[in-house]
């Protein structure tokens, strides 16, 4: 028997790299005896990280192969060998348990992996594997082809278990007659698999990613992307978010005569660029930045820091499993589940509804907060996860068990 891995990693988003190192541990945990085969979509990149070789994705493949669409899934299923999927469809058999492992891309946002996903199901499944869904934001999928394709894939998987309530309640709603388990995002348990070195420093951490568009689980009202940009631009809200955030950072600064070390978790020109924007507004040495760090190293800077400000979803994540508070900005629905989820809606804040000083005065409570004890929703979270663990273990052997018996 063994277990193949996919996930949303290895696409320069370095937060994502918790979701794979919490998840590989977790495995590990329930099938210390197995053989683990991990798909990447960049594996040097996976590489830099994990120090672990894997195998290309399907998504790797899809965009080599970029027209691959919704109605060309049944002839890649039936002729994986024409895009160059052998390799991985070869690895799938009755012997096998594939896991698409955790992330918030399983949407048609992003078509391409929206397809890829689509595929490995079906690949796993034609292959008689079994298959289970973990960890994962599903939706907003709104075009009807592609509804009518999840429903199918959904409908095989042996085992879906999803990390918010708004995915839970969507895959619900299209499939009425099955078991949608939800549990929390799986890098929660980070802090059982990098241990943190307890140094702390008086620094505010801050993953300042650029502004994007709020987007719920129903979509958006105008799904044309260059138009939300542009409405986006005539209402000033890239100017009034930068204007926003660099005012918070400026009035802590001043507040508590503390550093505000801004850590990038992903590579993104982007992203970085927004950063350096924000520099200009604010005193000389009153800020570092650290770019590029591997998972190991971004845990680390965030472990040290007093209270975290992000905009990215795994950076709050982690911080939450080492008990370190965040202020939210957030531009997605899955952030906000996740804050709710452990009991910190208060400090969540949309990313087009920012109340600068009431954001000033909870980083400035936060900043002396010292209970040492993780809250019941971490550690009821972490349960969770460890729940999956031996759920998943339980199919793993029920399907040996079947082998045994033909």
């Amino acid at each position: 028997m063994k277990v193949i891995l996919s996930g949303g990693w290895s696409y320069g988003n370095i937060g994502d790299e918790a979701i794979a190192k919490s998840t590989i541990y977790l495995l590990k945990q329930y099938f210390p005896a197995e053989d683990l085969i991990i798909c990447a979509y960049d594996p040097d990149n996976f590489y830099y990280h994990h120090k672990q070789k894997t195998i290309l994705s399907v998504h790797n493949k899809v965009d080599k192969y970029r027209g691959i669409t919704a109605q060309g899934v049944a002839d890649v299923i039936k002729r994986p060998e024409k895009y160059d999927m052998k390799q991985i469809a070869d690895l799938l058999d009755c012997h096998t348990l594939f896991i698409m492992g955790g992330g918030g891309y399983f949407n048609d946002r992003w078509e391409t992996q929206f397809i890829s996903r689509i595929i490995e199901i079906e690949l796993a499944k034609s292959r008689g594997a079994k298959v289970a869904v973990i960890g994962q934001s599903i939706g907003p999928v709104t075009r009807e082809i592609n509804k009518k394709l999840l429903i199918k894939v959904m409908n095989q998987c042996d085992y879906i278990n999803v990390r918010d309530l708004d995915s839970q309640r969507f895959l619900q709603s299209l499939l009425p007659n099955k078991k949608i388990l939800c549990s929390i995002d799986t890098a929660l348990i980070i802090s059982d698999v990098y241990q943190q070195k307890n140094l702390k420093e008086s620094v505010v951490n801050v993953m300042a990613a650029g502004y994007s568009k709020y987007t719920s689980i129903k979509g958006d009202l105008i799904p044309n992307y260059f138009i939300n940009k542009l409405l986006g631009r005539i209402l000033l809200k890239y100017y009034l978010y930068d204007i926003k955030t660099a005012i918070i950072l400026r009035s802590i600064i001043k507040k508590k005569n503390v550093k505000i070390r801004f850590i990038m978790s992903t590579n993104w020109k982007f992203d970085l660029a927004f950063t350096k924007r924000l520099t200009y507004f604010l005193p000389k040495n009153s800020y570092e930045v650290i770019i590029n760090p591997d998972i190991d190293t971004l845990c680390d800077y965030l472990t040290r820091g007093r209270v975290l400000i992000s905009s990215k979803m795994h950076p709050i994540i982690i911080s939450t499993s080492y008990n370190i508070d965040s202020i939210a900005i957030s531009y997605n629905f899955k952030i906000d589940n996740f804050m709710n989820s452990i009991g910190k809606k208060q400090n969540c804040y949309r990313n087009d509804r920012i109340k600068v000083h009431e954001i000033i005065d909870k980083v400035c409570s936060l900043y002396y907060r010292s209970d040492p004890n993780p809250s019941k929703y971490i550690n009821q979270g972490k349960e969770s996860i460890y729940q999956m663990g031996k759920d998943l273990k339980e199919l793993f052997e029920e399907n040996d068990l079947k082998d045994i018996e033909q």
